[in-house]
C-alpha cells in the first residue's frame, strides 16, 4: 500500500462519518462474509479514531476510508445502485466527497 498522510479537517471528518457509517449497508459483489466482517470492524475503528482526532490510522482503516469515499461518489453519480435512502445520506456531502475522492482513490490504485 502507498504511504498515506492527510490532515483531516472537521469537514473531512463529518463527511467520513457519513461514508464510513453507510459503507456496511452497501452490498459489494465478491466480498466474503469474513472480509465483510473485517471491513465493518475497520469502519468502526476508523470512525472512532477520526471522531477522537487520533492519527494512528492503520492501513486497513485507510483502505476502508478510501473505499467509502469512492463508493459514495459512485452512488452519487449513479454508477453503483443502492437504496435511495442510502444515496440521500451522501447528498449533503457531495462537494466534500468530490474533493476527497482523488486524494483517497490513489490508495486503491
Amino acid at each position: 500500500m502507498k504511504y498515506f498522510n492527510h490532515m483531516f479537517t472537521d469537514d473531512d471528518i463529518l463527511t467520513l462519518t457519513c461514508t464510513l457509517t453507510a459503507l456496511p449497508l452497501i452490498h459489494m459483489d465478491g466480498v466474503s462474509e469474513t472480509q465483510q466482517s473485517i471491513n465493518d470492524a475497520c469502519c468502526k475503528s476508523a470512525l472512532e479514531k477520526l471522531i477522537n482526532h487520533q492519527t494512528d490510522i492503520i492501513p486497513n482503516e485507510t483502505k476502508v476510508i478510501a473505499v467509502s469515499i469512492v463508493a459514495a461518489d459512485m452512488i452519487l453519480k449513479g454508477e453503483l445502485e443502492v437504496d435511495s435512502s442510502i444515496r440521500e445520506l451522501f447528498v449533503p456531502y457531495r462537494f466534500s466527497i468530490n474533493r476527497l475522492r482523488p486524494i483517497f482513490e490513489e490508495i486503491l490504485i
